[in-house]
């Protein structure tokens, strides 16, 4: 198994947290034998914990978060593209601020429940909602020709966000969807694997 596809392998763990092997597969596009033996040897570096019984999966250990890193990093041949990355995720975190706010908004109406009967309310969320996913696409696009890795962001964003605009409310929240909030909390993870960085070292500048 080359570098590559170790790379994301331990980024689909990190993105995922603990999942089965099929799920996984299911998530990578790959047959499950051929992610079976790819997950075997990760085990063996120390990389991958597999877990059996009533809870049966794989998880990412400190040792493979940290090679994860390591691996991702080192496909950006071209200084230029660590650079471009680091610009974009300086952008990135004050939307990323608006983006949560908007995700308790919709939850939350002058301290309560939003049980959506202020459908202006309502409509001024949507509106912020596609304003903000509208200033990260371009940045998107900079980090998807930095490493081709972040070009999925871009259309299950879109997706999400049409979803919910249609009406759909649990693409805007819910995790076991590809709703707005979990692609987003996957791209913010992906940037900081990428970076090497953690939450708790996030600096956030107001939006302008």
């Amino acid at each position: 198994m080359g570098s590559a596809a170790f790379a994301d392998l331990l980024l689909e763990l990190r993105l995922v947290g603990m999942a089965p092997l099929g799920a996984l597969a299911e998530r990578m596009e790959i047959p499950e034998a051929a992610l079976s033996d790819s997950v075997e040897q990760a085990v063996e570096q120390g990389w991958v914990r597999a877990f059996s019984g009533r809870v049966s999966g794989v998880a990412l250990t400190d040792q493979g978060r940290l090679v994860g890193e390591v691996l991702l990093r080192e496909e950006l041949v071209v200084e230029e593209a660590l650079t471009a990355i680091e610009s974009v995720y300086s952008q990135f975190l004050p939307i990323n601020q608006e983006i949560l706010r908007i995700c308790t908004d919709w939850q939350v109406y002058r301290g309560s429940l939003n049980l959506h009967e202020d459908l202006e309310y309502d409509r001024a969320v949507h509106t912020r909602l596609s304003e903000a996913i509208d200033r990260v696409m371009p940045l998107l696009s900079t980090l998807a020709s930095a490493q081709a890795r972040f070009g999925r962001y871009a259309p299950q964003l879109r997706q999400a966000e049409a979803r919910f605009l249609a009406g759909d409310e649990p693409w805007l929240l819910r995790p076991l969807l590809p709703s707005v909030h979990t692609v987003w909390f996957e791209l913010h993870e992906h940037l900081l694997a990428v970076l090497g960085r953690s939450r708790s070292e996030e600096r956030v500048t107001p939006a302008q």
